[in-house]
């Protein structure tokens, strides 16, 4: 249970991010703008904790960007199961280590759009 709030509160305390793209400017705070790097480390342990805590991120802002979509008439995405979630994004993050777990996922809400 330590080991869950220590990543926690490390990932939320140094993951602030101001994105600029397109004109648009908003923060991404929390694990989504932690680095690719932080979030393979954290998953080298396989740590069942840890992989709940990391995938229930990644749910929640899929079901954010839905939210937002549905809002505005737009086709919403399904979910895939968070073990799915979690290779996805651990894919990625070995193939980019230096973008944010944001970019990942944002990168996958767009692919899975096209389903």
């Amino acid at each position: 249970m330590i080991r869950i709030i220590t990543l926690a509160l490390c990932l939320s305390f140094a993951s602030i991010s101001f994105v600029m793209a397109s004109n648009e400017k908003y923060f991404i705070a929390g694990l989504g703008a932690a680095s690719c790097g932080a979030w393979i480390e954290s998953r080298k342990d396989e740590d069942l904790q840890v992989n709940v805590v990391l995938g229930s991120w990644v749910q929640g802002f899929l079901s954010g960007l839905n939210v937002i979509a549905m809002e505005s008439k737009r086709e919403i995405s399904m979910i895939p199961d968070p073990d799915t979630l979690l290779a996805y994004v651990d894919k990625g993050c070995e193939d980019d280590p230096l973008t944010s777990v944001y970019k990942i996922t944002n990168m996958l809400h767009g692919q899975l759009q096209q389903f």
